[in-house]
């Protein structure tokens, strides 16, 4: 099973009935790269209308990740499900394990010192704003949610993700408005300061839960009342966030409620779409994976490189750092592809 939501191996699914998943999975790949290079900061309007698109690309790779895997338990034999989902806990944790020794490799060379302590509870409890805290959230959201279902059904399993959401809203996007409140600084000071809200609880279980849910629903064509759907919840997403920011100076801004439905609409839509199989939908399928990996060090030596060559003039709005790491990020992703088809390189195939 290769990628975190691959879907061509081992499983009774026709690859051209999900490749619109997978070209969306793209887009919001790209957009990830977008929240961590501001490619618009200096021109308020542009940069908020893509702060806003990006925010519901995080959700939606929880939330296709989660689809493909409980589809495939949904699938096959019950006898078999602890087998198949204990495979892919496995193969999440060492594209995470391997990643993260990668990326502190890159962090060590460019001067950070840390003890093993520190990079072992990081492992564990990626708290402080990560670029992999999406694999460490993935893997325990997706085992809750397995665990879960074993008692409860699925819808309900949903229920409680949206309780956790909406406890990890209160102390993300809400921090600043109830911090004076008692209750909130005792669990913020005890529990939120050592857990976080940026995690597999808050942010990645209620996702998961609606990707595992939506396999339950019947799959239907996809309707424009759907990206209707996805427009409203956009603007009511523009409004939530506009009034968290301006209003209740919000100042964690990666949890919001609109955010919910409006990935859920946009899933329904890819999922009934269907495009013809094409050789691209293939390479799609495995970028999103590498390059979602591959971009945060690269942000740094692009950034790097930009200011060493004096470019920085040209680049008032950061869209040099942008289309340069997304070029190279996809560049790199391509050819450890292309090697991984090779016999002698074949275990490429095993970091994405």
């Amino acid at each position: 099973m290769n990628g975190i939501s691959d879907h061509s191996h081992g499983t009774k699914l026709s690859a051209k009935e999900y490749n619109a998943v997978d070209v969306f999975k793209f887009i919001c790949c790209i957009l990830v790269i977008a929240i961590h290079t501001k490619p618009f900061i200096t021109h308020f309007w542009l940069d908020a209308a893509v702060g806003l698109l990006t925010r519901f690309a995080v959700p939606y790779f929880f939330a296709a990740s989660s689809f493909f895997i409980f589809l495939r338990l949904h699938q096959d034999a019950s006898s078999l499900r602890n087998k198949i989902f204990l495979q892919y806990f496995y193969r999440l944790l060492t594209l995470y394990g391997f990643w993260y020794v990668i990326h502190n490799l890159f962090r060590t060379l460019r001067g950070s010192t840390f003890s093993f302590k520190y990079y072992l509870i990081q492992f564990i409890m990626p708290t402080n704003g990560s670029p992999l805290w999406f694999l460490a959230a993935l893997i325990f959201a997706s085992t809750l949610v397995f665990l879960l279902s074993r008692w409860f059904k699925q819808r309900y399993i949903f229920y409680m993700s949206i309780l956790m959401l909406l406890i990890g809203y209160c102390f993300s996007t809400l921090d600043v408005a109830l911090s004076s409140t008692f209750l909130h600084s005792n669990i913020l000071d005890n529990v939120i300061a050592i857990i976080g809200t940026q995690n597999g609880l808050f942010f990645g279980f209620p996702y998961v839960a609606l990707g595992a849910l939506m396999v339950e629903q019947e799959r239907i064509p996809a309707r424009s009342q759907d990206l209707l759907y996805v427009v409203i919840c956009f603007g009511l997403l523009g409004a939530e966030s506009l009034l968290a920011v301006q209003v209740l100076n919000a100042k964690l801004t990666y949890l919001w409620l609109s955010a919910l439905p409006m990935t859920y609409f946009v899933m329904r839509y890819t999922l009934g779409t269907e495009l013809k199989d094409k050789t691209v939908y293939y390479y799609l399928r495995k970028m999103s994976t590498l390059i979602y990996v591959l971009h945060p060090p690269l942000v740094f030596y692009v950034k790097g490189f930009i200011d060493a060559a004096n470019l920085s003039a040209i680049d008032s709005n950061n869209l040099l750092l942008f289309g340069g790491t997304a070029m190279i990020s996809i560049l790199i992703g391509f050819i450890i592809i292309q090697l991984s088809k090779n016999r002698l390189f074949k275990f490429l195939k095993f970091i994405y």
